[in-house]
């Protein structure tokens, strides 16, 4: 599986007719189509117990939110990488990111990516003129 992690992931996914991702140092989002993705958010820190857990949950949070299966899952295995990026920086460490630490940064990262720039600022738009 590992000599060539995208041709196994791309391979399964074809046989199960399925969307599939393999764990790991840049991984592999496959779908059943044959198209593929290598994820870059994430670090050895999250090469911990728990994380495909946390993974699992998070898009199965966005499939609950009606969000489309391939699109949930390449947001979920990124947010996924990305709180566990804002984790290390923020607590300067290198190994041993925790499970139960990542909802509440994937819950951050997700809210800086849908929140629009100077969210303090209401935007006020002018109302069309009638017709």
């Amino acid at each position: 599986m590992q000599a060539d992690r995208i041709a196994t992931t791309r391979e399964i996914a074809r046989k199960l007719r399925a969307w599939v991702v393999l764990k790991g140092c840049g991984s592999i989002v496959a779908a059943p189509d044959g198209a593929w993705w290598i994820n870059t958010s994430g670090n050895p820190a999250m090469a911990t117990a728990g994380m495909g857990d946390v993974l699992s949950g998070l898009i199965g949070t966005l499939l609950a939110g009606g969000w489309p299966a391939g699109e949930a899952l390449l947001a979920g295995v990124h947010l996924h990488g990305c709180a566990g990026d804002h984790l290390s920086r923020t607590l300067n460490i290198d190994c041993g990111l925790l499970a139960d630490e990542m909802s509440a940064a994937a819950r951050h990262c997700f809210n800086a990516w849908i929140r629009p720039p100077h969210s303090g600022e209401v935007a006020v738009r002018p109302m069309p003129a009638p017709p």
